[in-house]
Formats: C-alpha cells, structure tokens, sequence
C-alpha cells in the first residue's frame, strides 16, 4: 500500500486545507457549514468528529490499523507525529497525513473477530480500538486472540445507525 511505503496514514477533506488550523471541535464542525452548506447537521457533526479526531485524538504510539483489500489483510502501524499538511505527500486529495511507524507484520482480516472486522469495515474513518487493544497486541504476537469480556456489538450498531442517518440526509 501506498501508505506504508511513505509511512504515513491520511484523511482527505482538501476543501478545509490544514485542518491543524481548527482549534477545536466546534470550529472544525464551522467550516464543514460553510464549505457544505447543504449538509444536515448529524453529517456536519460525525465529520467533524473524525476530523478533529485525526488531528488531535491520535497520539504518539496509538495504533492505526488500514485495511488492504487485495490480500485481506490489515496494516498496522503506531503514529510517530502530529498532524501535517502536505498535498504533496500523497495527493491534494488526501493532503493531511500523519506520520506512521508502521510494523512490519500484517494480520489477516479473518483471523479477526467479527464484531472487530465489521468495526474496520465501517463507515466511519476513524474509532478507537480500546475495545480491540488486547485482540491486536495479541494477534501480532502470534497469539489466538480472546475476545473483549463484553460485547461490542453495540459499536457496530451504532456505526449502522449513523450510516443510516447519513444515507436519510442526503
């Protein structure tokens, strides 16, 4: 993947530029209003979300997984630095990257669970793998995983909700 070769990880969004310039959640959340102004405000909402989250909810040594479809399997890196602007690393498309350490062991999307898989496959950019932590530090030890003692079902269905409610909006 084109990522693991520029170690780095990316998010588009070319229209906000350097999303490092919203100090926060509400004025990321402004700046979709004015550059969207047809969106409803759960899409205003969930976008900012993972905006603000790429930019300032990651930190150094906090996992990021992406998925390569043609082998299914999944890279996973560490973030090595905070949020750059660079259209020229990638893409104008993706112009913000975060610096990534990535590892040089891959897992298969089917050695994962289900309800860890169906998060990947999401529709959301970006959400935490507290839940997952364990699953993964196991699986690149070489370890069989053990499931999380609850359920996350939940995550799941709350992804499908919100995907339902973008679709609804649109």
């Amino acid at each position: 993947a084109e990522v693991e070769k520029l170690g780095v990880v990316a998010i588009g969004w070319k229209e906000l530029r350097d999303l490092s310039r919203y100090g926060d959640h509400e004025a990321v959340k402004g700046a979709l209003r004015k550059a969207y102004p047809g969106w409803s405000e759960g899409g205003v909402a969930n976008a900012a979300s993972q905006l603000h989250r790429f930019v300032s909810g990651m930190s150094e040594g906090a996992y990021v997984l992406t998925p390569v479809k043609a082998p299914r399997e999944i890279l996973v890196g560490t973030v090595a630095g905070a949020d750059l602007y660079d259209p020229s690393k990638i893409s104008d498309f993706y112009p913000n990257v975060r610096p990534v350490k990535w590892l040089q062991k891959k897992i298969s999307r089917d050695s994962l669970p289900a309800d860890f898989r169906n998060s990947i496959g999401s529709a959301l950019t970006l959400f935490s793998l507290a839940s997952y932590k364990d699953v993964l530090e196991r699986l690149l030890t070489g370890e069989p995983p053990t499931l999380p003692s609850q359920p996350t079902v939940s995550l799941y269905n709350e992804t499908k909700a919100k995907a339902s409610e973008l679709i609804e909006d649109l």
